[in-house]
């Protein structure tokens, strides 16, 4: 039965006592939706953070074999650029714009749309 007031202290107590059952109950479906939900916000903080976008994109091309002086001005150059270097297209989206180098040298070439760069290839 329940207490005619939701606010005392008796009723605040069986609440937490039920809380806690169910927690113990359901320790392991508590577990998983938590990871689902870190999963979640750990993918929009990837997609929207700036700080994450730039220093992965620098890696990634270190490890392609890019090398240059300074690839923060590097990053600030091809994050402005919106149309391709060589044929002229606007990007639509960030994934089409890429940065083409020399394989033998590693020194860049252009910062062109995905077409172009394919083209180069």
């Amino acid at each position: 039965m329940p207490y005619k007031d939701p606010h005392s202290e008796r009723a605040i107590r069986s609440r937490k006592e039920a809380q806690k059952r169910y927690r113990e109950r359901n320790k392991e479906k508590l577990k998983e939706k938590n990871k689902e939900k870190l999963k979640e916000r750990q993918k929009k903080y990837h997609k929207t953070s700036p700080v994450y976008y730039k220093y992965n994109t620098i890696y990634s091309w270190k490890q392609q074999g890019i090398i240059d002086d300074d690839y923060d001005l590097l990053f600030e150059v091809y994050v402005k650029q919106t149309h391709c270097w060589i044929c002229g297209k606007e990007y639509d989206k960030r994934i089409n714009r890429h940065l083409d180098h020399d394989h033998e040298t590693g020194e860049v070439r252009y910062i062109c749309c995905r077409s172009c760069n394919a083209k180069l290839k």
